[in-house]
């Protein structure tokens, strides 16, 4: 750390400073700001999961009840039905 002098007050101050302590004066330009991201994922993939789900946990409900060929059928869509609608949402999103 080396100690510069601010151009409005003339007082030392440290290099890494970004503004002066003394008169307030900006003394970088060039600040480092953290950006975020955020990626919004359309209501119609977040809506076709749930329906996934349903359907899985239906056709799991129908293996219970006896009906294993429908049960498997339920459960094949819905496995169908999530997988697509995550790729939809990453296609979508980037």
């Amino acid at each position: 750390m080396t100690l510069v002098k601010c151009s409005e007050c003339a007082k030392e101050i440290s290099d890494k400073a970004t503004t002066c302590p003394n008169c307030g004066n900006p003394l970088r330009t060039e600040f480092k700001t953290d950006t975020q991201t955020i990626q919004v994922t359309d209501k119609r993939w977040k809506m076709a999961k749930v329906v996934a789900v349903l359907l899985f946990i239906g056709g799991i409900s129908y293996f219970k009840i006896g009906d294993a060929e429908f049960g498997w059928m339920m459960v094949t869509i819905a496995i169908v039905l999530f997988v697509a609608s995550s790729v939809g949402a990453w296609w979508t999103n980037g």
